[in-house]
C-alpha cells in the first residue's frame, strides 16, 4: 500500500496544472472554456463537495485535448475542485503510458480518468471515462455507423462523432450526469 502511494506521489510531482493543460491545448480549448463558463455546480451538490475541504484530497487526471469526453468532464470537475478545495494535476494520456496503463477501461486507454487520492496519496476512487447516461447515448449513436467494409462507413462515422462533440459541448444534462456520477463514485469514501 505504501509503495502504491509513493508511486502516485511521484506521478503527482510530474503533472501539469489546469492552466498549463489548457495553455497547451490545440483542440477543444474553446469548447472546454465555454462549458466551464456555462456550467454551475448544483446547490444541492455543494454540501457534499465541501466535505473534502481541509482533508488534502487530490485528483490525478489522465486526459488529452482531442478527447470529447475530457472536453466535457474536465470543466465540470474544475467546478467541483473549487468547491472541494481539491488540487488536481493533469497528465496527457499518450505522454504517460505507464500511468495510463494502470487505469485501463476494459483493456483500453479510455479517457478521461480521474484518480482520487487522500492526503497520504492513498488511492481512494477512480472515475471515468463517462457516466452511464452518456455511455448509453454514445452506444446508441455508434449503432448508426455502418460496418468498416461499407463505403459509407467513414462519412457516417465522421458525422456521428461531430454530432457527439456538438452535444457534449452544449448539453447541460450530460454535464449534470458527470457531476452526479462523480458524487456517486466518491460517496462511499468521502470524509464525514
Amino acid at each position: 500500500m505504501a509503495e502504491a502511494a509513493e508511486a502516485l506521489r511521484s506521478w503527482w510531482d510530474r503533472g501539469q496544472s489546469f492552466a498549463a493543460y489548457v495553455d497547451g491545448m490545440t483542440v477543444n480549448r474553446e469548447r472546454l472554456r465555454k462549458i466551464e463558463a456555462r456550467y454551475a455546480l448544483p446547490e444541492a451538490a455543494r454540501a457534499f463537495w465541501r466535505r473534502f475541504r481541509g482533508h488534502g484530497w487530490r485528483a490525478l487526471i489522465l486526459t488529452a485535448d482531442w478527447c470529447g469526453d475530457a472536453m466535457m468532464a474536465v470543466p465540470v470537475f474544475c467546478h467541483i475542485a473549487r468547491e472541494a478545495e481539491m488540487e488536481a494535476r493533469f497528465f496527457i494520456r499518450d505522454d504517460h503510458p505507464a500511468l495510463m496503463d494502470r487505469y485501463l477501461t476494459g483493456g483500453a486507454r479510455a479517457i478521461p480518468k480521474f484518480v482520487f487520492v487522500d492526503a497520504a496519496f492513498q488511492e481512494r476512487a477512480v472515475w471515468g471515462p463517462r457516466p452511464p447516461e452518456v455511455q448509453a447515448y454514445l452506444d446508441a449513436v455508434r449503432r448508426r455507423i455502418p460496418p468498416p467494409d461499407d463505403s459509407a462507413h467513414e462519412t457516417v462515422k465522421r458525422a456521428v462523432y461531430r454530432e457527439v462533440g456538438d452535444r457534449y459541448a452544449t448539453d447541460p444534462a450530460f454535464w449534470a450526469a458527470i457531476e452526479a456520477d462523480l458524487r456517486r463514485t466518491l460517496e462511499p469514501v468521502a470524509p464525514a
